[in-house]
């Protein structure tokens, strides 16, 4: 959400189909190392990075299952019919 808001303050545009800069992003960090955020999860950057990876259905499914707490203390989703909570 963090580097969400750091991109709306510098003007940059989305699309439903964009990928990360990741200059960009850095740029919006204060020019902290953003990658290691990124690669503790093993694909992720990959699945930002890539267009050929949008699978909008997929992007259906997390956003339709997808419940926020009102406090931001964690997430809620669905992952192959598990419920699961992240903190």
């Amino acid at each position: 959400m963090v580097f969400y808001y750091a991109y709306c303050q510098l003007g940059v545009r989305f699309s439903k189909h964009r990928r990360l800069h990741w200059g960009a992003l850095r740029v919006a960090a204060g020019g902290v190392p953003i990658l290691p955020f990124f690669e503790v999860y093993p694909g992720l950057r990959a699945l930002l990075s890539d267009r050929d990876r949008y699978v909008r259905e997929l992007v259906w499914i997390f956003y339709a299952t997808l419940f926020v707490d009102e406090d931001r203390e964690f997430i809620e989703l669905m992952i192959q019919g598990r419920h699961c909570t992240l903190t």
